[in-house]
């Protein structure tokens, strides 16, 4: 079957309510071996055109749908016909293929822990893994591991300090990357709403493999950064000190020649808060900043008043607005 017609039948089930005997007829047939390369990248399709496309209101749709599912908490087993009625995440259906052909098995009991906009969230891995999840950001993984590789997904950033285990490898995928370990510590930052993926190493080896065409496999040493640009496919490696990049978990927002949209978007997830502004006024420059955990959104952008010439800001309903 073609890669064209995998994807028509995939798009058909999102667009229709079916019932729950075709629902479990679709899963089994989107698990089966046959077809599995055409299957993977009609998925990964999908769900590049649906991140590229995913908006504030994208967001919010997703957290109203988590709301419904469980007013207690955001951490539970997935409810997948459920999710899959928000477009942006179809990512849940590649996650749940790309398990269920890891585990060899008809199905996976998979667990999420998404973390909305303003918080942080520290989980324990079935291996116990532990595993701080930035805000915006949605980490699945399986109950439990029953193969010899450890898989999870990410969207979003989270900081890993995986447990050793012989002979079993802890591999995280993001959207751009996939980062393999062992029993190591590290930070991967992938969000689908920023231009690059970055993966920051603090203790131990882990191989970093992009996942473009033009594929590019690096291995990190301990305070080696890799930042990877999806579009252009180009990567730099810098030596940094991994553990100030880490210090989102205590509260601080640590910034070492950063962009001015890498600093605005993670002051989007803390305070929560929709950012307009004009990047070509910002384009090219690099800023060294920190910020303390207590220091409110005003403060934060006092800061910045300090050390970048005429900026101006105004906040106005949850919107920032920067002149």
């Amino acid at each position: 079957m073609q890669t064209r017609q995998t994807r028509n039948l995939i798009e058909i089930f999102f667009k229709n309510d079916y019932s729950k005997k075709t629902q479990r007829k679709f899963r089994k047939w989107l698990v089966q071996p046959r077809d599995a390369k055409e299957k993977e990248e009609a998925l990964l399709e999908i769900w590049r055109e649906v991140t590229a496309q995913t908006d504030e209101n994208t967001l919010s749709d997703l957290q109203q749908v988590h709301r419904r599912i469980d007013a207690q908490s955001r951490k539970r087993s997935i409810n997948l016909h459920t999710l899959m009625r928000v477009a942006a995440v179809v990512l849940l259906l590649f996650f749940t293929y790309y398990l269920t052909q890891r585990y060899a098995v008809d199905s996976v009991n998979l667990v999420e822990c998404f973390v909305p906009n303003g918080e942080a969230r520290y989980i324990t891995l079935p291996d116990s893994s532990k595993v701080w999840v930035n805000a915006g950001s949605m980490l699945i993984y399986p109950d439990r591991f029953t193969s010899n590789t450890r898989n999870v997904f990410l969207s979003g950033e989270a900081y890993f300090s995986v447990a050793k285990r012989q002979g079993k490898r802890f591999v995280v995928t993001t959207q751009n990357f996939t980062v393999e370990a062992v029993g190591t510590v590290f930070n991967v930052q992938d969000y689908p709403d920023l231009n690059q993926a970055v993966a920051t190493l603090e203790e131990g080896v882990v191989k970093v493999d992009t996942k473009s065409s033009a594929h590019h496999s690096v291995t990190l040493k301990p305070d080696q950064q890799i930042i990877y640009n999806p579009k252009t496919n180009n990567f730099t490696l810098k030596t940094i000190d991994a553990s100030r990049a880490a210090m989102w978990r205590d509260g601080y927002l640590v910034f070492q020649e950063a962009s001015f949209a890498e600093i605005l978007h993670a002051l989007e997830k803390r305070f929560n808060v929709a950012v307009q502004f004009d990047a070509g006024k910002y384009e090219g420059r690099t800023f060294t900043v920190r910020f303390f955990p207590n220091e409110t959104l005003p403060q934060t952008l006092e800061i910045l008043q300090e050390i970048i010439t005429d900026f101006r800001f105004t906040i106005k309903d949850d919107v920032l607005y920067i002149y």
